[in-house]
């Protein structure tokens, strides 16, 4: 099996690709600094600039193409700078993978990444967000749409997986952000100073490294999963109850909430995907046969504590 990936550098990629390294599959990883990639990931991984053509032919030859590229949405203020940023570089290059994958042959397949803000606020009653739930007006409801509309144009051609990830819990991700939220290494909550965000009300739809991995190659390895997937554990939880949950674990309590208002001043815009969520649950996975490692928050943390 023949595999294209982008952004197989990050935290995410480097778990697929760990997942897949074996005898049988063939993985061409497309990066921005081809020297630099191939000192990160495992032996036997080819690794091709964006500026050298060649990876058009890599991706002609693919039968599976994971397609993970773009700028974190927590790497900057959202200046209309760094939106432009965010969304080209998920925009164009699914355009231009796309455009490269058009080849006479057998079907290609594509597993584009995309979130759970595509529904956007979603409040915080009970109702389960599944796939079929409408996509939200504001920004990264709209950039997810965007995305995916530049994906499916290769439905003709391709069977196509959107994978919308929640907040993924991992070594040196969105769990070291929390722990670690100040620009020296020192953590509020193994302090007993951290808390909820805002009310802590909002839903967070939290899903394990590992699952996230799993739930890619999953799909790029099963025929029937087509159209978007909700890559989320099946137990959603409140952003007071992860707080409080990583507090227990440490050891520590978690009494300080962060007000929205402060939040807003540090964060900017980006803010408001902190202090608002979606119950969103993986009914799609779930129906398909996907079974999760960790289902359960406490489990989940406890593995990465």
């Amino acid at each position: 099996m023949k595999y294209v990936i982008t952004g197989a550098t990050g935290l995410l990629g480097s778990a697929i690709v760990k997942k897949l390294t074996g005898p049988e599959a063939q993985i061409t990883a497309i990066s921005r600094n081809a020297a630099s990639a191939a000192k990160r990931l495992p032996a036997g991984v080819q690794c091709v600039d964006w500026g050298d053509d060649r990876w058009k032919a890599d991706v002609r030859a693919a039968d599976v193409i994971i397609n993970l590229a773009g700028e974190s949405v927590g790497g900057g203020r959202w200046t209309p700078e760094f939106k432009k940023k965010l969304t080209d570089s998920r925009v164009l290059i699914t355009r231009n993978l796309v455009a490269a994958m058009r080849r006479d042959g057998p079907p290609i397949t594509l597993i584009n990444a995309s979130a759970v803000g595509y529904y956007g606020d979603t409040g915080t009653g009970p109702e389960k967000v599944t796939e079929a739930h409408a996509p939200s007006t504001d920004f990264l409801g709209q950039l997810c749409v965007e995305w995916e509309k530049e994906a499916l144009a290769a439905t003709g051609f391709a069977r196509v997986a959107l994978i919308r990830t929640g907040l993924v819990l991992a070594h040196g991700g969105a769990l070291e952000k929390i722990l670690y939220p100040l620009p020296v290494h020192l953590s509020p909550l193994k302090l007993g100073l951290g808390g909820p965000l805002g009310s802590g009300k909002q839903w967070w739809p939290w899903i394990h490294i590992e699952d996230a991995a799993g739930i890619f190659v999953w799909a790029a390895q099963t025929d029937s999963v087509v159209g978007p997937i909700n890559a989320t554990a099946p137990h959603p939880v409140t952003n007071k109850l992860f707080t409080q949950t990583l507090a227990s674990l440490l050891h520590r309590p978690a009494m300080l909430p962060v007000p929205g208002f402060a939040l807003r001043m540090i964060a900017g815009e980006f803010a408001s995907a902190l202090l608002t969520g979606q119950n969103a649950v993986p009914e799609a996975a779930t129906k398909l046969g996907y079974k999760f490692e960790y289902p359960d928050l406490g489990g989940a943390l406890k593995s990465l504590l």
